[in-house]
């Protein structure tokens, strides 16, 4: 399977400068809270400043009213888990899933890496495979961008269990794992396991959709359609199944919403046909004042 994405990377530093631009990273670090706070200094005492805040045996020994400051220690381990799956290989528009979710996760990998945050990624079909355990500098954004075009990375069945299983051996507790994938084909046994990692990580499911995988084309008629994750074929009327189709995919979509919801795995849902940038965006803000 020839899986080709170079070309579009080099609108990845561009992303990622308009991310920074809009204030995309400022969102995470207010939304991802660091494990706690670091002393850095003391300063004097200032009128506004909460006198609970004041060092009084450092102040003592100065001679002047001094506070400490602190700063936020961070040491957060991000992990992407990325659907490579044969699913992921569709598209109707300009990107296909597979080359919108590895621009997404490269933007995000890259800023995240300039806040000093472990970033790591497991792409996963039957199983991860390719592995990038967190870790934090520039050869590690070197080392996604590398994976994400490996077109060996790519194809084959999804099998979300057993990468959940794999991973959460490997994986240090209470790191954020972020799910990109289309999540088409997700199993009751998919959603123990995800159910699993939501308790033991800060899950985050983002959900990649071409505007196919939702509604059919009108006035096509007789189409093959091809499983992506088997050889077997069939040929439909399209417009004849179109209305049953999409009542299918709105009935699937809610139950994967009403899980997401259930299990506390904060989501967003993404169509390749549109930018990424807002929505995420917009998703940090409502999860930010989620938690306040």
């Amino acid at each position: 399977m020839h899986v080709d994405i170079k070309p579009r990377l080099r609108n990845l530093q561009v992303a990622t400068r308009y991310l920074t631009a809009t204030n995309f990273m400022g969102e995470y670090t207010s939304v991802f809270k660091g494990r706690g706070i670091e002393f850095v200094d003391y300063r004097a005492y200032q009128p506004s400043d909460d006198a609970s805040m004041i060092d009084w045996r450092a102040s003592l020994r100065t001679g002047q009213t001094l506070v400490r400051e602190y700063s936020e220690e961070r040491n957060l381990n991000l992990l992407f888990m990325v659907d490579s799956s044969a699913s992921m290989v569709f598209g109707s528009h300009e990107k296909l899933k597979h080359e919108y979710a590895a621009e997404l996760v490269a933007s995000m990998a890259m800023g995240t890496l300039s806040e000093g945050d472990c970033v790591g990624m497991h792409m996963f079909g039957k199983g991860v495979v390719a592995r990038v355990p967190p870790y934090v500098g520039r050869q590690q954004a070197y080392l996604i961008l590398k994976n994400l075009v490996n077109p060996n990375n790519y194809g084959g069945k999804c099998d979300f269990s057993k990468a959940i299983e794999e991973t959460s051996a490997v994986l240090e507790k209470h790191s954020i794992v972020m799910f990109v994938s289309d999540f088409i084909g997700f199993t009751e046994k998919d959603e123990r396991f995800m159910k699993i990692a939501a308790r033991k990580y800060d899950a985050v499911a983002i959900v990649v959709r071409d505007p196919r995988d939702n509604e059919l084309p009108d006035g096509l008629n007789l189409i093959t359609l091809e499983d992506p994750q088997g050889e077997r074929q069939m040929v439909i009327d399209s417009d004849r199944i179109r209305g049953d189709y999409a009542a299918a995919v709105k009935e699937e979509l809610a139950n994967l919403e009403n899980f997401f919801h259930r299990n506390g795995i904060d989501h967003v849902f993404l169509d390749t046909s549109k930018p990424f940038i807002a929505p995420i965006i917009k998703f940090f803000r409502k999860r930010r004042e989620k938690w306040r």
